[in-house]
């Protein structure tokens, strides 16, 4: 099956896309545009609630994955907004040294937190594991801290994609 470009995501309605057809898509918001428009061109009230309630569980469930990353960045950081600001909104350098506590911390997170292959959403905020390692915060704190904040609730979540 050969599609057009853009066509996957339901922009195109003939031909070639032109510019005025292309809306413009973060990638993390992907799975939640098409959602809104298959919403938007549902052929039944049923159908339409279906898909109103998948987009609601997603943006549900990744509410709580971002609520959980904040909180633990929290803890990590003893509640230090700017130690906290920098781990969310910079991107530390990465080396080889840091990778023990990386793959330890990814590996316990997606066990005893939120199973990432299950939620690929949890995907966009691996980055900030990746910053407390680099900035040599201790994983034996940060793997206290996920016993202390990841719950059942957080276990539970499948396809926050």
């Amino acid at each position: 099956l050969k599609m057009q470009k853009f066509s996957f995501l339901g922009w195109v309605t003939r031909g070639i896309a032109t510019t005025q057809e292309v809306c413009h898509v973060i990638v993390t918001q992907t799975h939640i545009a098409i959602l809104t428009r298959r919403i938007n061109t549902a052929q039944t009230a049923e159908e339409k609630h279906k898909l109103e309630y998948e987009r609601f569980s997603l943006m549900k469930g990744r509410g709580a994955i971002d609520k959980l990353f904040g909180r633990i960045l929290s803890q990590a950081t003893n509640h230090v907004k700017e130690d906290q600001n920098a781990l969310e909104n910079t991107h530390q350098p990465l080396s080889l040294e840091i990778m023990p506590c990386y793959r330890t911390l990814v590996d316990k997170f997606s066990q005893n937190c939120i199973n990432i292959n299950k939620n690929l959403y949890t995907l966009t905020h691996l980055y900030k594991l990746a910053n407390l390692c680099a900035l040599q915060y201790p994983a034996t704190d940060i793997l206290q801290v996920f016993s202390a904040e990841c719950g059942d609730s957080h276990r539970s979540l499948i396809d926050v994609n």
